[in-house]
């Protein structure tokens, strides 16, 4: 499991997946946990190890690719026996894949969003025969468009309001059991 001071470290590398052990170091510090940086650099060994971090990689601003096809799917899922097993093996389908950028469970007149990036329309349509042939008995309807990427925020993954409250929520436990001790 992974704690606050990894989640801390996590969006640190998100903001900036070329920062150092001891900037890191600093930021917890700076949130008044009391850590080192030797601490800091075996977290991060053993967030790769368990496989939280599977890599480090630049961030790359979607207005500067425009060759690139988007397309956004919703999808409307049929109510069968066996859907779980179905749903389950959409979510490992989606999640494989690096054209899949997007993708989540939505309530309303659709159950499932997708935001594909491809190279080409033609790549597009034999991804989307592969994907009907697979998912036929799952799906009731769906409709694809074509989309333009505005903003994707890869911040939004944390929320500093949480960090903040459960830090407080700590401290506050603590406390108490220090009075009680």
């Amino acid at each position: 499991m992974i704690d606050e001071i990894d989640k801390i470290i996590l969006y640190s590398l998100v903001e900036n997946a070329r920062m150092s052990s001891i900037e890191i170091t600093r930021v917890l510090n700076d949130l008044e946990y009391t850590i080192t940086e030797r601490a800091v650099r075996y977290r991060l060994k053993k967030l790769e190890k368990d496989g939280v971090i599977l890599g480090y990689s630049a961030l790359i601003n979607p207005f500067y690719i425009n060759d690139k096809i988007n397309k956004l799917l919703l999808i409307k899922f049929r109510i069968i026996k066996d859907s779980s097993t179905l749903f389950e093996r959409l979510k490992k389908y989606v999640d494989d894949p690096a054209f899949c950028i997007y993708s989540c469970k939505i309530h309303g007149d659709f159950d499932f969003v997708c935001h594909f990036i491809l190279d080409s329309n033609e790549q597009f349509d034999l991804e989307m025969d592969s994907f009907i042939n697979q998912f036929s008995d799952l799906i009731a309807d769906f409709r694809t468009f074509d989309s333009g990427l505005i903003k994707f925020n890869y911040h939004s993954l944390f929320n500093d309001q949480n960090v903040s409250q459960k830090k407080l929520e700590i401290y506050n436990t603590l406390n108490s059991l220090k009075k009680t001790l």
